[in-house]
């Protein structure tokens, strides 16, 4: 049996953290409601004009519900500007972050892709995305067959 029953047995050999403010009670001011939460906590004399009982507490009641959200799109932006313009140009363009092409071939179809259709560029230069170059195919087998009519197969040595 321990000797204290308030402590489990299991917890006696672990170190307990116990809060500043009771292992040296003159280390606080008074005890203060928070003003987020409404729970109360103890005053630290060294914050004295503490009003949230943590940083999560007053990081809450102070920044706007979509703080997050708002940093998140603006460091995506400044990112985004950095790499912008920095590539070879051997790559697709894009339009408000898709391909170029398929963002055509959709307004000429007049619906969305569905999944597994190829945008295939008739004069095989995949810079110019105009609607008359697009051409839509029901898959990649479909794309690899166009690619490849008329192409004699490299021999193996």
């Amino acid at each position: 049996m321990s000797k204290n029953p308030i402590i489990p047995e299991a917890a006696l050999g672990q170190h307990i953290a116990v809060p500043a403010y009771k292992r040296d009670p003159r280390r606080i001011l008074c005890m203060r409601n928070c003003a987020h939460c409404g729970c109360e906590f103890p005053v630290a004399k060294k914050f004295p004009k503490a009003r949230f009982c943590s940083r999560k507490c007053g990081l809450k009641a102070t920044l706007p519900p979509d703080h997050n959200a708002r940093i998140s799109r603006d460091s995506a932006k400044q990112r985004g500007d950095k790499q912008r313009g920095r590539g070879a140009g051997k790559s697709y363009p894009k339009l408000y972050g898709r391909h170029a092409h398929r963002v055509v071939a959709e307004q000429k179809l007049g619906r969305p892709l569905l999944p597994g259709e190829i945008v295939h560029h008739e004069d095989e230069n995949k810079l110019n995305y105009s609607a008359d170059n697009l051409e839509v195919l029901p898959s990649q087998a479909e794309h690899a067959r166009l690619h490849f009519l008329g192409k004699p197969k490299a021999r193996r040595t």
